[in-house]
Parts: structure tokens; C-alpha cells; sequence
């Protein structure tokens, strides 16, 4: 057994070089790959930055690799974050080969990508333009963690009038006021108080075993299964979803807990009676497509930049009133809603052209069954413009490959098609029997390039949930 000093010198050392030189080889055979990264505070008070590369192998998987965990130094401004990545792009020879950059959606955030540009330029770089977006699963946690600091704003004298709030993330940005009665305020304020129930309840369940005991043999008397409480972690509001998702399951064994003689009574104060046990019932119900979203937009196994447009709308459309609806549930969704409608028309969500384009493209989602006709015409307009302009902009192989006309624009779809043939003419279709494993290595490679696109990306048993 080696000591912590031999694993921790020398082990870890040539285990790191060694992993280094694979992923370094792995993005030397990729042509482009598209960059995530974040930054955050430890609570020790350290600055990181956080950077991953995502690209697509041969056989059309997938792949990322977190290429740094860095310290970094000094303010987080957007020159100070781009020198610092240019660094890592740098380190790991890839940059010719960005063809985008994700970060959150704050304003030292945003620029990312130009800082990156005018590098290239300046250093005569020959590559395609880098392109920026702001994280879609960061939308919604914004959207969603606002619920509970509403009402931080409100004052007594605002109780009849237009409340206007400002969101506080990063930097104060204004969003259009909404109108709120003071029965509205009420169930906001009420939402907040279950939260910080919930909260008190999980660490209160935290803090020794005999609290944990105590939930056990009551979850055992009452046939509940056998989960321990969640602690959220505030600044990401999927945490806080879990939290209120598993006191939901166990609010029984919670009120029996807390009641229990071992307790000496302390802690009755905590229970939820019936009418909080219902809002919270109505409370996750709301928020679970939101989940659902952010879980679906986080996934690294598969392409979602064609997903955030039909996403964003499905949560609008789920967001509509219902005669069927509590004062409570109609509160949360109207707030839910109004700060849907505010970010995305302030990040232009559903005009972004990289995203209407995408969504064109996936058969799954090219048909905008949630918008109207009219949109539907618009967004076909500037798909067909935007793929110009990138046909355009292709490498002189690449338009030779994909047999474009000497105008370098797409003039009919057949033309796609026929590029996406094998060199042998084999055009038709793979019939998929799903009980067949395809994705082992001697099957796959038989497949077209054609099949293993749509096995890969269209016909993955997966599913969008929020659809």
C-alpha cells in the first residue's frame, strides 16, 4: 500500500500525464468541438474556473472531457476569464477547432466568445467563427429560484399596486413589472415559508442519528420507503425541487417524527397540517416540468441545442391557467409564467437563430407543434437563412463534399440527401429492431453513416419529457 505521499507526488502525477495524452490524441483526430465553462467560489473563499470540451466521435457518440479545474486569481471579468481560458484552449492545442462556447448567462459571461475572436484574428488564426450561448438550464434556475425573493421586495404600502421587482443574480437587471393582489403576495409568501419549513426540517433530520431513527421507524410503521431527507443547496434550485419532492413523499413519517415522545415534544411546532400538505402537493406538481427541463438540457450524451426552443414553450403552454386551479397554484404560475416570458424575450430565447435552426434540422422537433402557423413560416425562413449563410462559410472540401453548387447555397433538399449517401449508393433506411444491441462496436460499425445518425440521434429510446 503506498503512502499518501508516493500517491500523492508521484502516483497521481503519472496517472494525470497518462490521461492527458489520451484525451490530447482524442481531440487531435476531432475537427471542431464546442466549450463549456463556469466559474464559482469554494467556501474556503477560492476562485475556480471549470472548463469542458464536447465533440462527436467516429461513430457519432458524444464524448466530453473536463479539460481544467484552474485556480483563478483576481475579479471574475470577462478579460480576466478569457485570458485565463485562452490559456487551457492553448494548453490543449484546439484553437482552430471552437466552434462554440457555452457559459451562464451574466454579463462578464457573455463576451466570451468576441474576446475570443479578436484572439484569433489578431494571432492570424485560420478558423470558423466561435459563437457564444448563454445556458439554458441557467435560465430556468433563475427563473425558478425568483419565486422566493418576491416578496422580499414587497412593502405594506405596495400591497394594492404594480409591485415591480428586479432580479438579483450576478448584476441587478430590470424585467417588465407584473401586477400583484395581495392574495397573490399572500400564497408568494406562503410558498417562501413552506421552503424554509422544508429546509429546517432536512437539517433538522441532518443533525444526529437519533433524528434519523426516529424517520426510519416511522417510515417502517407506515410502509414508506425507506429515503433519506434532502438538503437543497440554495444557489441551485434543482436541489431545492428534490427537497420539497422527497418532504412531499415523507411528510407523513415527518409529522409522526416530530410528534414523537423521544423528542420531548420540541419540535410539534414543525408539522405540516393539512392545508400545507396540499400546497405542497400543488407546489411540486408546477415545478416538476421545470425539473424536467433542467435535467433534459443538461445532458451530456446528446446534442440539446435543438431542444431549448420546444422546451421553453412547452413550459409556457403548461404555465396556462386552469378553472380546476387554488389561489396557491394560480399564484405560482402566474409568477412562473411572467418570469418565463421576462428571460426569454430578454436572452431572445425563441429568436435565436443557432436554436431555430437546430430544431428545424431534428426530426423530432422540425415541426413546431406548439406555435402558431404564422411562427412556424417565420422560423422556416430564417432556418433557411441561416444554413445558407453556414453553407457559405464551409471549408473548400467540406461544400465539395457535400456536392453544394458553385454559389455555395443550398438550392434544393435532395441535394442533402443525396450527400448523406454511402459511397456505394446504399440509401435505404435500417429497419431497428430495439431488441438488438446496436451500439456494440461490431454491429454499429456495419451501420450506414446515415443509420447510425438517426439510431444515435433520432430513434435513442430516450425521450424529451417536457413535449
Amino acid at each position: 500500500m503506498p503512502s499518501r505521499y508516493i500517491l500523492t507526488t508521484r502516483i497521481l502525477n503519472i496517472t494525470y500525464q497518462k490521461i492527458k495524452e489520451i484525451i490530447s490524441y482524442e481531440l487531435s483526430q476531432v475537427n471542431a468541438v464546442s466549450i463549456t465553462l463556469d466559474c464559482w467560489t469554494s467556501i474556503q473563499n477560492y476562485s475556480y474556473l471549470g472548463v469542458t470540451c464536447h465533440y462527436f466521435t467516429e461513430e457519432l457518440f458524444l464524448n466530453n472531457r473536463t479539460l481544467a479545474i484552474n485556480h483563478l486569481p483576481g475579479r471574475h471579468s470577462c478579460e480576466n476569464i478569457s485570458n485565463a481560458l485562452l490559456t487551457i484552449i492553448n494548453e490543449w492545442n484546439i484553437q482552430n477547432k471552437i466552434l462554440a462556447v457555452v457559459t451562464d448567462n451574466a454579463k462578464n459571461m457573455s463576451n466570451i466568445s468576441t474576446h475570443l475572436n479578436d484572439y484569433l484574428k489578431n494571432n492570424n488564426i485560420k478558423a470558423q467563427k466561435i459563437h457564444g450561448f448563454g445556458c439554458a438550464a441557467h435560465i430556468i434556475n433563475l427563473i425558478v429560484k425568483k419565486l422566493g425573493k418576491i416578496s422580499n421586495s414587497v412593502s405594506l404600502e405596495a400591497l394594492n399596486r404594480t409591485i415591480e421587482f428586479q432580479n438579483q443574480y450576478d448584476e441587478l437587471d430590470e424585467i417588465e413589472n407584473i401586477s400583484l393582489d395581495d392574495s397573490d403576495l399572500g400564497f408568494l409568501n406562503i410558498y417562501k415559508n413552506l421552503v424554509e419549513k422544508c429546509r429546517k426540517i432536512s437539517a433538522l433530520f441532518h443533525q444526529s442519528l437519533i433524528f434519523q431513527e426516529i424517520l426510519s421507524d416511522k417510515q417502517k410503521s407506515l410502509n414508506l420507503q425507506q429515503h433519506n431527507l434532502i438538503q437543497d443547496v440554495q444557489t441551485r434550485w434543482n436541489s431545492t425541487f428534490l427537497m420539497l419532492e422527497r418532504t412531499k413523499e415523507q411528510v407523513d413519517a415527518i409529522n409522526e417524527a416530530l410528534f414523537d415522545r423521544r423528542l420531548n415534544r420540541k419540535y410539534e411546532n414543525l408539522n405540516f397540517d393539512l392545508a400545507e400538505k396540499e400546497m405542497l402537493n400543488e407546489a411540486v406538481f408546477i415545478l416538476q416540468p421545470f425539473y424536467d427541463a433542467t435535467v433534459e438540457l443538461s445532458g451530456s450524451k446528446y446534442a440539446t441545442l435543438s431542444i431549448v426552443i420546444p422546451v421553453f414553450q412547452g413550459l409556457i403552454n403548461l404555465l396556462d391557467m386552469e378553472m380546476s386551479d387554488s389561489g396557491f397554484s394560480a399564484a405560482l404560475k402566474k409568477v412562473l409564467k411572467h418570469n418565463t416570458l421576462g428571460y426569454i424575450y430578454k436572452y431572445k430565447t425563441l429568436e435565436n437563430p443557432f436554436l431555430i435552426t437546430a430544431s428545424y434540422l431534428d426530426l423530432r422537433t422540425k415541426l413546431f407543434v406548439k406555435i402558431s402557423e404564422a411562427k412556424k413560416k417565420e422560423y422556416l425562413h430564417i432556418a433557411k437563412n441561416k444554413i445558407r449563410s453556414l453553407a457559405e462559410d464551409f471549408p473548400g472540401n467540406l461544400k465539395q463534399n457535400l456536392k453544394l453548387n458553385e454559389s455555395h447555397t443550398i438550392t434544393k433538399v435532395t441535394q442533402i440527401d443525396q450527400s448523406l449517401t454511402e459511397s456505394n449508393g446504399k440509401n435505404r433506411l435500417q429497419v431497428f429492431d430495439f431488441n438488438k444491441d446496436y451500439e456494440a462496436k461490431k454491429t454499429f460499425v456495419k451501420l450506414s453513416n446515415l443509420d447510425k445518425e438517426l439510431y444515435r440521434y433520432i430513434l435513442n429510446p430516450r425521450k424529451i419529457r417536457i413535449l
